[in-house]
Parts: structure tokens; sequence; C-alpha cells
């Protein structure tokens, strides 16, 4: 009874993931809320600016100024993970271009699996005075796009799709580089339906967390009944 009871939960995970899916599917097709077309076709790099990080090195460690600094480590999609913060060298001049913002959408640049490059989120000013590796791309978007427009577009599969598309090399391996982030397409609703629809998308994303951590909890739950029936039986 309990392996079927964790079945059906994973099941309700997997559903879940796939609602996901479509609700920014639907989100940046404009079928999520009423819109009234005329969207533009843009691209990343005529929206915002497109600008790339420190690359790591021995001189570094000369230098006085030691600021924390975001690695591929720490940026996954739509999450932050800033337990694990190092601290790098950097010069006074290399500030202005290094600096994080809030807002700032951060794209993991990266070797390796289609669906691992291209990892996005928004920096929140979780740490103050942070800056960025080369490995992390970092687009700081102009007054037409909502940065959270922007992350809801490149999460969804229509965003994925086209970063997988651009990172393709005939390699085999899949990277971005600042030229290749500039390029990826973006449709550009006004301002106002933007915000609209990333407030719809908030709500439908919130309820699916809500969902998502109650299932986790019953997973828990479930493994811990399962050790504490198999310790009872055992120990007869």
């Amino acid at each position: 009874r309990l392996d079927e009871a964790v079945a059906n939960l994973q099941r309700v995970k997997a559903n879940l993931k796939r609602y996901k899916a479509s609700v920014l599917k639907a989100a940046v097709e404009g079928r999520l809320v009423e819109t009234k077309g005329g969207w533009r076709r843009s691209t990343l790099g005529e929206e915002g600016a497109i600008i790339g990080g420190l690359t790591k090195n021995q001189k570094r460690n000369e230098l006085p100024l030691k600021l924390p600094y975001l690695r591929v480590a720490n940026v996954y999609a739509n999450e932050l993970r800033l337990d694990e913060i190092e601290y790098i060298g950097v010069a006074e001049r290399e500030l202005e271009k290094l600096l994080v913002r809030k807002g700032d959408l951060l794209v993991v640049e990266g070797n390796g699996s289609p669906d691992q490059i291209g990892r996005v989120a928004l920096w929140n000013d979780a740490i103050p005075n942070c800056v960025h590796q080369n490995h992390l791309i970092k687009v700081r978007f102009g007054e037409a796009v909502l940065p959270e427009w922007a992350l809801i577009w490149m999460l969804s599969p229509v965003g994925r799709h086209e970063i997988e598309q651009v990172s393709a090399s005939t390699s085999g391996l899949h990277t971005l580089s600042v030229g290749k982030v500039s390029r990826l397409p973006i449709g550009v609703p006004s301002l106002k339906e933007q915000a609209r629809i990333v407030a719809e998308v908030d709500r439908h994303l919130s309820i699916i967390r809500e969902v998502e951590a109650e299932i986790d909890a019953n997973l828990q739950r479930a493994q811990t009944l399962r050790q504490a029936t198999l310790s009872t039986t055992f120990s007869r």
C-alpha cells in the first residue's frame, strides 16, 4: 500500500511539471490572459545589455579588493542557491561591468546536456556588492522589457527550444556565449500586458509550489514510515 501511495504521489508530481510547462507556454503565446496582440519580435541583445563575467586567474589573488562572486553552481532554473559563496579579487575598474543588480537575468553558459545549458534566474540582491564569473552571462534589460517577463519567456518551452537551438554545436557539446545570448529571440508585448501575464504566471506557480511542497512532505513521511515498518518487522 505504501508503494502504491508513493507511486501516486510521483505521478502527481510529474503532472505538476507538465502543468507548469503548459502555463509557461500559454503565457508566451498570449493565451494565459487576454491580450491585444501585436507583440514585437525582438532579441535579448536588442532589448538589453549582454555582459560577460570575470575570468579566474592567479593574479586575482594579489588584488586587495575581495568580493563575493556568483558561479554556475549558484544558478538554476528560476532558483538561486547561495549557501556556498566564494570570494575573488576584483579591480576597481571592473566593478561597473561585473557588479550584479537586482533584476539582472543570469544565464548559465557551460557545456554539457541541453537541458542544463542556459539555466536562468533573476538576481534578487540577496548579497551586496556581488560580481559574477565568465561562465554566467548577465542580461540587463532596458525600459521596454520587464525582467520577470524575460524570465518567463526563457523558462517556457518556447524559450528552452531557442536556447537549445542556439547552443548546439557540431562537436556535440552545448554552449552559450555573449553573442549567442544576444541573438536569442523574445516576444515583447506592451509593458502593461507583460505585468498582467507575470502576475497570472506567479499566481499559477505559487499554487504549484504549494502542492509540490505538500507532495514532498508526504514522500518524506512515506520514507519515514517505510523505515519504521521495516525496523519493527525485522526487530521481532
